[in-house]
């Protein structure tokens, strides 16, 4: 009926923590109660008054008052986006177009192959730069021009299509490799200069010294680093920021310095400012002959006597007796680090 008494219209008021004085409470029932009815109290015209919906739902565009509180805030532009790269030279702008295919596991010869019906090899101008968008790989101005020049055909206004698309899939593999089994692979250029300064020589010498510090504490300590970036590197892209390769080696136990960090990353950053880890893993990558024979001196200098066992067998009846008395299941442990179950796992991660 959309009412109650007053009592109870007194003991909801006072459930949520609303104290009212005797005289404002006497000026809010008058105020309430109907007509010729002395004992209930029109809350539903109580909460309308109340509840109102502009001050319950300002969602709209009227009630947006973030510029009011945030002045600093602009609305989103919307421009286009021209890119202005400029390369070194062919071989730089192939490493660029390289590493995104890589990256984005395409195949150029996919988005070229229907405009040559005729397979000569040959396609124009424009359906080069038509490709080169379906693929999702923006060229500049001058990276275009840079393209059809070295890639121009004895035809007027065609370009080598063929040939360059076998040039940048030798990121995946090499044509023509089951007539030459003895042929060397070389791996392709994948690193990009684009007017790139090399760090000053005390970043590089400070750089040096910290990747050798770090080989050795992986070499120290068996870690396997490349796993704790790959947490990062979702997409694999062999790509992490600044701040997120020094939280990873953060977690090693491997802290740094401001300007250690700094020559770090000027030493490792691409031309987007981002770390490849890689190539940071190969330069620190302890090797792993050199871990073995460093194992048995560190026990003998601290006076322990760790022989271990002299042959396989007794060798496995110990580690059998182990996973009987814990009762461990070593599968458990192993099998994550074989996402294809071959049934092998690299010696680090063993």
């Amino acid at each position: 009926s959309g009412h109650v008494t007053k009592t109870q219209f007194v003991r909801v008021l006072n459930l949520l923590g609303i104290d009212l004085s005797s005289s404002v409470l006497s000026l809010l029932l008058k105020k309430y109660m109907d007509r010729g009815n002395a004992d209930e109290v029109n809350y539903f015209e109580f909460i309308n008054d109340v509840d109102r919906p502009e001050d319950m739902f300002g969602a709209g565009r009227d009630f947006n008052h973030s510029y009011d509180y945030f002045s600093v805030t602009d609305p989103r532009k919307v421009e286009d986006q021209i890119v202005k790269l400029e390369p070194e030279d062919v071989d730089d702008l192939l490493a660029r177009i390289r590493k995104e295919c890589s990256e984005k596991r395409i195949r150029l010869q996919e988005f070229f192959r229907d405009f040559d019906r005729l397979r000569s090899g040959n396609i124009t101008i424009p359906q080069l730069r038509i490709g080169m968008n379906m693929a999702k790989i923006d060229l500049s101005k001058a990276e275009f021009e840079l393209l059809t020049t070295n890639y121009a055909s004895d035809k007027t206004g065609l370009v080598r299509w063929r040939q360059f698309c076998d040039e940048v899939d030798e990121v995946f593999t090499k044509k023509n490799l089951e007539k030459d089994a003895t042929v060397e692979v070389a791996k392709p250029a994948l690193v990009t200069k684009y007017g790139q300064t090399a760090p000053p020589k005390p970043d590089r010498s400070l750089a040096s010294k910290l990747v050798a510090k770090f080989k050795d504490k992986l070499r120290r300590e068996r870690l396997d680093a490349k796993s704790f970036f790959q947490s990062w590197d979702r997409h694999n892209r062999f790509k992490v920021s600044p701040k997120q390769f020094r939280q990873v080696l953060a977690t090693f136990g491997f802290e740094l310095t401001d300007p250690e960090s700094e020559a770090l990353c000027k030493y490792y950053a691409n031309q987007d400012g981002e770390i490849e880890y890689l190539k940071f893993l190969s330069d620190s990558n302890p090797d792993a002959q050199t871990a073995l024979e460093e194992t048995k001196s560190k026990y003998r200098a601290k006076g322990w006597k760790f022989d271990g066992v002299a042959d396989y067998d007794t060798l496995m009846s110990k580690v059998k007796g182990i996973v009987k008395t814990g009762r461990i299941r070593l599968l458990e442990f192993f099998q994550d680090h074989d996402a294809l179950r071959k049934g092998t796992v690299p010696y680090m991660k063993f």
